[in-house]
């Protein structure tokens, strides 16, 4: 190093002393220096001699920076080059004992009386605290900003450990929470202490520095716990041998989240500063904290919102107030057979069905007018199908905007069930019509049946008259044959049913129908069929019909494959209780039905037939059901169509064959009959067929004239042999009522009930209601003359 060089002589001249200087400057905390123009230190005080030594003699870049030349950024030179009045300077600086240290250097020049600058003046400040304190200000933003970028809990919890021990230097660094009832502090995240204190380790009140904060409310230190007494001290900390500790206060507006507490080893006394900054810190965890629950909040939320959004059964839409559609759930895809993204992109009008598509624009006004609304709609498939749907929607905040929510509920099941209910009510009350007028047609066919067979009976087998009178009785009985379809699908009461074998039924069935047709039948029945308890006209009428329905749908002839086999269905396999049962299906080639066909052709009066009635298949549906059945039916365009009829069987095996229907013919008979009935044409029709088969024959107009007869006759010594009553006399006394009161003046007396209601229960159950026998409207003389011979020959 060079020497130093002596002042030039103006310096002798400065105004004031170097005693003067040393006195002035010693109370103002900073160093001071004269710097002569070749950067060499001609005077320092007494500071700068603490701070460096002794500096006079040696060149200022030497003293501050060991350089071996003027530093690039000196203020000094700046003072000499450029003649600057003052300049100012951050440097970082190595003391005597080699410390770095922070100063800010202010130099100024020192002219003679001339004004020429002969040396400067530099002011020397340390600011290592001013520059600490801006440190840890700039690491409290740092670990702040870190914080809040950080959203899972337990990651936050780790963070605010950390940082907070790497901001003051602690040996151990908690988080504590408040527990839910505010009862105690629960650990949630430690640096020091075991980890599985983590979650479970909790403090009362009264127990540690932790709750004493929480209770005060404000920050509290600990600067040696072997002299502490305000509080009980944790196992934990005595355990460890922990002497000092800084306890901060989470605050959240006035309310203490929780605490974040900092522990040592040594003992330590914790500045105002660090204090200060550690409870800003924790201010700002406490924040991140809750703003991270409040999301974790959200999220899980988000999550059950989603989960329940995705996983209903129900398609969920969510539309903007422009028809737009914002989002739709995994169900509305799954409906629809469209992607999401396919169905986020297609136009509403194209969604939505006719006739509902045109009034879109309605329903959102009457929307936003009520906030909630249910309407009825339809959504088209991507495969161009329709689903009904009832849509419940109501107006909700989506994303920053007004949004429409529709829940969308498939409701074809229940359209399916209200066609079904309004087709029954319909049958219900056709069905009152029809038996009502098959009752009164069949005592008008009664009166012509039996005076056909009475004049044939008075007629040589041959002869055109004959043939005629024959002609007419085929047609009568056509008329009948019409009639119990009507009664049929009246279905006003139970069938007559007896244990039959049904392949012998369904043959002779099938055969009669496709007689003089181009079509034939083939059979596939099960060789252990069970037997079913079903009346056998009703059966035979349904396969029948079936049939006939089969050959119509094969103009030019082919063959009708009709099978029976035993099955038995468990719960939920169609709507038939769990059971036996026999299955018949009749199965076509001919044309087929088409959907929109299908769903009607078991509907009244409903035919594609230009000579059809439109009855036969709703007599059909109308007997299976009567036998506590069910009928399915299957079709396709151009392939053909399945009929499959279940009912309900016993599981017996049919043990031999039925046999034949006994022959009764015509003979003479013996006995006194009163027959009661209001129609006039039936008493006398029946008083002459009764006369031409022998009997003598009585008749009374209701039952309190037929009750009044039977008595008077019993009462002079001729009672009567039998009596048949009329089911039902309009405003009077009927059968049913007549023969209870005649069967408690003569429990023996044999009646026979009458009636053109053929469907009535009495018809089916006589036995029950006092009747030994029944004679269904119309009957001839055929009818009638084996009616009385089982019945008086019994």
């Amino acid at each position: 190093m060079s020497e130093t060089p002596s002042l030039p002589p103006a310096a002798n001249t400065l105004p004031l002393t170097a005693d003067i200087l040393e006195t002035v400057t010693q109370s103002i905390g900073a160093g001071l220096t004269v710097i002569s123009r070749d950067f060499t230190i001609l005077w320092a005080n007494k500071v700068m001699e603490e701070i460096y030594g002794d500096t006079v003699g040696k060149t200022c870049y030497q003293t501050y920076q060991q350089q071996k030349g003027v530093c690039p950024w000196c203020g000094v030179r700046e003072v000499f080059d450029q003649g600057l009045e003052r300049v100012v300077r951050e440097v970082v600086s190595h003391n005597k004992n080699g410390d770095p240290i922070d100063l800010e250097i202010i130099a100024t020049p020192i002219r003679d009386p001339r004004g020429t600058v002969i040396a400067a003046l530099e002011l020397v400040l340390p600011i290592t605290e001013r520059k600490q304190k801006e440190k840890a200000l700039d690491e409290l933003l740092a670990f702040s900003q870190s914080l809040v970028r950080t959203v899972d809990l337990n990651s936050l919890y780790r963070k605010v450990t950390s940082l907070s021990s790497e901001l003051l230097k602690l040996d151990f660094s908690t988080l504590m929470l408040v527990n839910e009832d505010q009862s105690g502090l629960v650990i949630r995240d430690t640096l020091g202490f075991p980890e599985q204190t983590i979650g479970h380790y909790a403090l009362l009140k009264g127990q540690g520095l932790s709750t004493h904060v929480v209770l005060e409310k404000k920050t509290a230190v600990v600067v040696d716990f072997q002299t502490e007494t305000r509080f009980e001290i944790p196992s934990l900390v005595v355990e460890r041998n922990i002497r000092s500790a800084l306890c901060v206060p989470m605050m959240l507006g006035e309310e203490v989240f929780g605490v974040l507490i900092g522990h040592t080893l040594q003992p330590r006394i914790f500045k105002e500063e660090a204090i200060s900054i550690y409870q800003s810190f924790a201010n700002q965890a406490a924040m991140a904290i809750k703003s991270a629950m409040h999301m974790h909040s959200l999220q899980a939320s988000e999550k059950k919102v989603r989960a329940l959004f995705d996983n209903t059964n129900d398609a969920i839409l969510i539309y903007g107030l422009d028809c737009r559609l914002l989002e739709v759930n995994h169900a509305t895809c799954e409906r629809l057979g469209y992607s999401r993204e396919e169905l986020l992109a297609l136009p509403i009008t194209q969604l939505v069905a006719p006739p509902y598509a045109p009034r879109i624009k309605e329903r959102v006004e009457q929307l936003t007018t009520s906030g909630t609304a249910i309407f009825e709609s339809a959504h088209r498939k991507k495969d161009g199908s329709i689903i009904p749907i009832e849509q419940s929607c109501s107006l909700i905040d989506y994303d920053t905007q007004t949004a429409i929510l529709c829940v969308s509920r498939d409701i074809s099941e229940r359209k399916r069930l209200d066609s079904e209910r309004l087709r029954t009510q319909k049958l219900e009350s056709l069905g009152v019509l029809a038996g009502g007028i098959a009752h009164d047609f069949n005592n008008l066919l009664t009166g012509i049946l039996g005076n056909l067979s009475l004049a044939k009976a008075n007629l040589p087998e041959t002869g055109e008259v004959t043939e005629r009178l024959a002609e007419t009785e085929k047609a009568a009985l056509r008329a009948r044959n019409l009639t119990q379809q009507l009664l049929t699908f009246a279905k006003g009461g139970a069938p007559v049913k007896t244990e039959t074998s049904l392949d012998r039924l369904i043959q002779e069935a099938a055969d009669f129908a496709v007689r003089g047709t181009k079509a034939v039948c083939e059979y596939d029945f099960a060789e252990d069929l069970w037997l079913a308890e079903v009346d056998t006209g009703q059966l035979g009428q349904v396969v029948h019909n079936l049939v006939i329905n089969a050959v119509h749908a094969m103009p030019a002839g082919g063959a009708i494959r009709l099978a029976a086999r035993n099955m038995t269905a468990t719960k939920g396999e169609l709507p038939l209780a769990h059971g036996k049962y026999v299955l018949i299906t009749v199965r076509d080639h001919g044309f087929g039905i088409t959907p929109e066909l299908l769903a009607r052709i078991f509907d009244p009066y409903f035919t594609t037939k230009q000579t059809g009635s439109g009855l036969g298949l709703a007599v059909v549906h109308s007997i299976i059901l009567s036998h506590a059945g069910y009928i399915t039916v299957e079709s396709e365009p151009g392939k053909g169509t399945l009929f499959s009829i279940y009912l309900p069987s016993a599981g017996k095996s049919p043990l031999a064959k039925q046999p034949a229907e006994a022959k009764f013919p015509l003979r003479p008979g013996q006995g006194k009959i009163l027959i009661m009935d209001d129609e006039e044409l039936i008493r006398n029709v029946s008083i002459a067929m009764l006369k031409q088969l022998g009997y003598e024959a009585h008749a009374a107009e209701d039952g309190e004239e037929a009750i009044t007869r039977y008595l008077q006759a019993k009462k002079e010594g001729c009672p009567f042999d039998l009596v048949i009553m009329d089911l039902t006399v309009p405003g009077g006394m009927g059968g049913q009522e007549a023969v209870a009161h005649l069967r408690q003046l003569d429990p023996k007396i044999k009646a026979v009930v009458s009636s053109g209601y053929a469907n009535d229960p009495i018809m089916a159950n006589f036995r029950e209601y006092g009747f030994c026998g029944v004679a269904p409207k119309p009957f001839g003389l055929q009818e009638l003359s084996k009616l009385l011979q089982i019945i008086l020959d019994s």
